[in-house]
């Protein structure tokens, strides 16, 4: 569920978020409509001009670090924009967050939030001409449930029985135990329907020759260079998400693969790339007056955040928890100092991807400097007189506390600060910086005090894993037990409609807030780069599906 904030490749690693995530009006019955949310401050989408009609034709350039290891949805460990820009999905989300249908037109709840019946859409060909059916579904989801498939990509389909077909055109997915974030898997590109025929022709090749619904066919991949997928002419099922409802404009995109971030700065100045994924943040800042380029700022699906041992002394006191929280919470300057600008305030667990879950009104129960509060709160707790350093003593002992940290230059940045402010506080921090991987295995063993670390979902559930008893030995890094809480997120992930998960998870997110078993710091954004040749280049906010069939090039 941890995922580095690598937000301009909408990355998803299993199991971890979907690429594709997408949500509407739920159902009439057993799921309600789905919330408006507020967006975060995603900004700068690259519009056409609005006398200017798409101009169809033309190849666009991407130039990023990353390249698939295979193209194959049900073996790779994680997908983004380029292996989902040759899939279809079930379900989509418009871009206040709502889930809207996609190859599915409609769908329908057993009220014993048991069943799932999708009806899918009529006159949809898979690249390779083969038509879309419930038996495509099937076939394909139960190559992904297959044991020896092994994939990756399998927990999004959770607690399913089995996969039936009722007709030709309907699908119904049957559950064990109710499985509330099934419309967010249905937006994944993990799930997306796979040519049969494509994969008894390719056997362990298919990897590498991949047939979707998607409006991008593939062409050719030169492994450590480029790969390529072209329009397919066919395409005329985009959600209602997309503004362009038939084939994409472009007739192709050249992926190309370029480790150094230099060599895809100078290839973007030079006019042989039109799109740079993944610059730094020093590039965006130099060429944000520019007009002939367009900044976007991608919102990381997840947050970064301090957390607690929450069973340590004394950490066990959420009074101190709590003083922790008003001593270190100077956002702005955060931002300003850690990020360059590059990131927005949070004050909740969930960010403003999640939804339903994300609620701006949490903002009244968090936390924002104080250091008045934050001393009445540690004079409660004990720590009321100073050694000459400045140091709050307790019985005579000093103050002293420990904060993991991961080695991203950002990220010790903004230990420094949280040093820095906790030593006016009157605690003396000392940091210790490790590799991702290491802090996240090291917190199970709960000798920690403090960990700056981050987290990347698209649906509320993620809650589960941290803050659950159940996960106390795994996810739980913060050592988190509270009844009520797992009572809330139990009734969260088998709650199937909207309105009520809003409910449980804005509840949920108070308690763990008044708690202080985390406190919400920002949520990241990632710079991406394009020529202004490039017209509307939109990302959804919600989702960060790259809506490229819309995306047309000028002249």
């Amino acid at each position: 569920m941890e995922t580095p904030n690598r937000s301009s490749r909408s990355s998803s690693r299993a199991p971890r978020a979907a690429v594709r995530v997408t949500r509407r009006q739920l159902l009439a019955g057993a799921a309600a409509s789905g919330t408006a949310v507020c967006l975060s401050p995603f900004v700068n989408p690259i519009r056409a001009l609005a006398d200017q009609a798409p101009l169809v034709g033309g190849t666009l350039q991407l130039a990023r670090l990353q390249e698939p290891g295979t193209l194959d949805i049900h073996k790779t460990p994680w997908l983004d924009y380029l292996i989902a820009s040759m899939q279809a999905t079930y379900l989509d989300r418009d871009l206040k967050g709502n889930f809207i249908p996609d190859l599915a037109e409609r769908w329908e709840v057993r009220p014993d939030n048991l069943a799932v019946t999708l009806h899918l859409r009529h006159g949809v060909t898979l690249h390779d001409g083969t038509p879309f059916t419930a038996h495509v579904t099937k076939a394909t989801w139960d190559r992904m449930l297959d044991p020896s498939t092994n994939s990756p990509g399998a927990f999004q389909l959770g607690t399913i029985k089995q996969v039936e077909v009722v007709d030709d055109m309907t699908v119904r997915m049957v559950f064990s135990a109710p499985f509330a974030p099934v419309f967010s898997s249905l937006t994944s590109a993990y799930l997306a329907p796979l040519s049969q025929n494509a994969l008894a022709k390719y056997g362990a090749e298919y990897g590498t020759h991949p047939v979707g619904a998607g409006p991008f066919m593939f062409e050719r991949w030169a492994p450590g260079d480029s790969l390529s997928v072209v329009r397919y002419p066919a395409y005329r099922w985009a959600s209602a998400a997309h503004k362009n409802h038939g084939p994409a404009y472009m007739n192709r995109i050249v992926f190309r693969f370029v480790p150094d971030e230099n060599a895809r700065n100078i290839g973007l100045r030079t006019g042989e790339v039109d799109i740079v994924d993944g610059a730094p943040v020093r590039a965006a800042l130099d060429l944000q007056n520019d007009k002939r380029y367009r900044i976007i700022k991608l919102p990381a699906t997840g947050i970064n955040y301090l957390g607690f041992q929450c069973q340590k002394p004394p950490w066990n006191d959420a009074r101190v928890r709590q003083a922790v929280g008003y001593a270190i919470t100077n956002r702005d300057e955060i931002i300003r100092t850690a990020y360059d600008g590059f990131a927005v305030p949070m004050y909740a667990p969930l960010s403003p991807n999640i939804v339903p879950g994300y609620d701006p009104s949490l903002r009244q129960v968090s936390y924002e400097q104080n250091y008045q509060k934050a001393a009445s709160l540690l004079a409660e707790a004990g720590w009321k007189d100073k050694n000459p350093q400045g140091i709050l003593l307790r019985n005579g002992q000093p103050f002293t506390a420990e904060l993991w940290v991961t080695n991203d230059p950002v990220y010790q940045r903004v230990a420094e600060l949280i040093q820095r402010y906790l030593h006016e506080a009157g605690i003396d921090l000392k940091l210790t910086i490790m590799d991702d991987s290491t802090l996240f295995a090291s917190t199970q063993k709960g000798v920690h005090d403090m960990i700056l670390a981050y987290y990347g979902q698209t649906d509320p559930d993620i809650m589960f894993y941290f803050f659950h008893s159940s996960r106390l030995s795994t996810t739980n890094r913060v050592h988190y037990l509270n009844p009520q809480i797992d009572k809330l997120l139990e009734q969260g992930r088998t709650t199937l409609d909207v309105r009520q998960r809003a409910q449980i998870y804005r509840q949920a997110q108070e308690i763990i807030l008044r708690d202080a078993a985390w406190i919400p710091l920002v949520q990241r954004q990632s710079p991406i780069i394009a020529n202004y040749r490039v017209r509307d280049f939109v990302i959804n906010p919600v989702s960060q599906d790259w809506l490229l069939s819309d995306t047309w090039l000028g002249r």
